[in-house]
């Protein structure tokens, strides 16, 4: 691998490192106010919005995680890489 590729390889990890845990950090905050508040406890809504707000965090931890495999430039096997 030349330089250049593992240039645009940190690049393209970190932004994809980067960019889930910054929303991760927006989020956090209204995710600690839907559990925290009774209010918002007792409306099925905000239950309802709960849950995928939780959904969501775990999905932007997933994405970080995928981030860090693009800079290791891990290679998962043609069953992983590749599904038809």
């Amino acid at each position: 691998m030349d330089s250049m590729e593992r240039g645009a390889r940190l690049g393209f990890g970190l932004t994809i490192l980067i960019l889930p845990l910054l929303c991760l950090l927006l989020y956090l905050p209204i995710l600690l106010i839907f559990f925290l508040d009774k209010e918002f406890r007792k409306a099925s809504a905000y239950i309802i919005m709960t849950h995928i707000g939780v959904l969501d965090a775990l999905q932007l931890v997933i994405h970080s995680y995928s981030g860090v495999l693009v800079i290791a430039d891990v290679d998962l096997g043609i069953e992983l890489n590749k599904v038809r």
